[in-house]
C-alpha cells in the first residue's frame, strides 16, 4: 500500500507543477494603470495547504499507524492530500492569475485560467457592492460586469481612479461614500 502514497505525492507534485506552468502562462503582463489581485496572504495560506498535501502522505510512511492501519487509512490519507492539493493549487490560482487591471479607457478582468472580461469606462452604467460581499461590480449597456476586489488600500486605490472615470453611472454616489468610510471620515 505504500506504493499507492508515493504515487499520492507525485500526483501533488504534477498538480503544484501544471498549476505553476498556468500561472506563468496565463498571469496578466501588463499592468496598466492600477493592477488589483489578492493579497499575498492568500498565496501563504495556499503554500501552507499544498505543504499540508505533501506533508500527509509523508507522515503516513513514517507512522503507518496514522489514520488507521488498514488500507482504508492511506486512501483515506491519500484523498485528503489530493484535496489540500487542489485547494491550494486553486488559491494559488485565485491569487496570481485573477486580477483586475484598470486602463484609462477600460477595465479588464481576468478570470482564474485567464479568461477576459472587458468593459469601457464610458460603457459603465452601474457600480454596485453587494452585500456582505468585499467586490464592486461595474455593470455597462450591454450587461457585461467586472469584479474588482481587493484589501482596504486597494478598495481606496480602486474608488480614486473610478470616481475620475465613471461620469454619469449610477453608483457613483456610492463611490464616493465607500471613500469617506475607507478614510475614517463620516458624510
Amino acid at each position: 500500500m505504500d506504493n499507492y502514497l508515493y504515487v499520492g505525492i507525485a500526483a501533488g507534485a504534477l498538480l503544484l507543477a501544471a498549476t505553476i506552468a498556468l500561472i506563468m502562462k496565463r498571469r496578466c503582463k501588463d499592468p496598466g494603470m492600477l493592477c488589483i489581485r489578492e493579497t499575498w496572504m492568500t498565496a501563504v495560506l495556499g503554500l501552507m495547504v499544498i505543504a499540508l498535501g505533501f506533508a500527509m502522505p509523508v507522515m503516513k510512511l513514517a507512522d503507518p499507524s496514522l489514520m488507521g492501519t488498514e488500507s482504508t487509512g492511506v486512501w483515506y490519507v491519500i484523498g485528503f492530500g489530493l484535496a489540500c492539493h487542489l485547494m491550494g493549487d486553486f488559491t494559488l490560482l485565485f491569487t496570481f492569475v485573477k486580477c483586475t487591471v484598470l486602463y484609462q479607457d477600460r477595465a479588464v478582468e481576468y478570470g482564474l485560467f485567464g479568461d477576459q472580461s472587458v468593459i469601457y469606462w464610458e460603457d459603465v452604467v452601474r457600480v454596485e457592492k453587494p452585500m456582505m460581499k468585499s467586490a464592486y461590480v461595474m455593470t455597462d449597456r450591454n450587461g457585461n460586469t467586472v469584479s474588482v476586489s481587493g484589501d482596504k488600500k486597494a478598495s481606496q486605490q480602486f474608488v480614486d481612479f473610478a470616481k475620475e472615470k465613471l461620469k454619469n453611472a449610477s453608483g457613483k454616489d456610492l463611490l464616493h461614500q465607500v471613500e469617506h468610510r475607507l478614510s475614517g471620515r463620516r458624510l
